[in-house]
């Protein structure tokens, strides 16, 4: 064998050695692939099922904080109440 018919190695390509299949070796493939997610994404923007959801949330901690501060303001009364009830059954 001459110099400049050595023997290469195997691999002729990079992506032998990571072991993609012929479809990520192909350019094209790449694009339909960045193609689909930007998709993806522009759908997930255009989605407005999860702000709707979103704001049922913080409606429903509103509820939620509404009750909580109504309990406070007449947990002193009620504590009266059963106390005086208390001494009454003793």
């Amino acid at each position: 064998m001459h110099e400049s018919q050595q023997a290469r190695p195997s691999c002729a390509h990079a992506s032998d050695v990571v072991g993609l299949d012929d479809r990520a070796r192909d350019r094209r493939f790449g694009r339909g692939i960045h193609r689909r997610s930007v998709n993806v994404v522009r759908r997930f923007i255009a989605d407005d099922t999860a702000a709707t959801a979103i704001e049922y949330c913080l409606i429903a901690t509103g509820i939620a904080l509404g009750i909580l501060a109504a309990i406070a303001g007449i947990e002193a009364k009620i504590n009266a109440d059963f106390t005086a009830l208390n001494s009454s059954l003793k």
